[in-house]
């Protein structure tokens, strides 16, 4: 990298790049490619969210001597089975 990121930094780049042997040019992608791409980023987020939440509930809950097994199925399983003794241990706010 020669310069700060720029426009003109990055159409040199570019333009450089092109004039390189070995290069070979990519076709571009489709509305229904980059719709698809979109999706499966969507989808990406959502997994990595719910994932993140079962982490924090369970962590929480680890915090007042609760402990649960590692994977989000078990866990959700045994959040439901033993939702009395949560509900018993945790704070009402929570």
């Amino acid at each position: 990298m020669r310069t700060n990121k720029t426009d003109a930094a990055d159409a040199r780049a570019i333009w450089t790049a092109a004039q390189q042997p070995g290069m070979r040019p990519i076709p571009v992608k489709t509305e229904a490619q980059q719709a698809l791409l979109g999706l499966h980023r969507i989808r990406s987020e959502l997994v990595d969210s719910r994932t993140r939440q079962v982490n924090q509930i369970r962590g929480l809950l680890g915090e007042y001597g609760l402990h649960f097994v590692l994977g989000r199925k078990a866990a959700m399983a045994q959040f439901v089975t033993r939702l009395s003794e949560i509900e018993q241990t945790i704070p009402a706010p929570l």
